[in-house]
């Protein structure tokens, strides 16, 4: 099971959010990839409210990628 798929059924199982409003980032292999990967999703379903979901432990290092791209 991927990390976003555990996060996903964490989230659902938990009410958290309708299943219907997730997208998955499944390709990467790093953060910088996964902040690549997800621009590319977020152009082309043309998103203007999306989330990054992740631990206190690894949201610093997750937004110096993602505000890159």
């Amino acid at each position: 099971m991927t990390e976003a798929s555990a996060m996903e059924k964490y989230a659902v199982d938990n009410n958290l959010i309708d299943p219907g409003h997730i997208i998955k980032e499944e390709k990467a292999s790093s953060t910088a990839e996964n902040a690549y990967y997800s621009r590319i999703i977020i152009d082309e379903f043309e998103a203007s409210n999306v989330h990054v979901v992740t631990t206190q432990l690894h949201m610093e290092r997750a937004k110096k990628f993602f505000e890159k791209v």
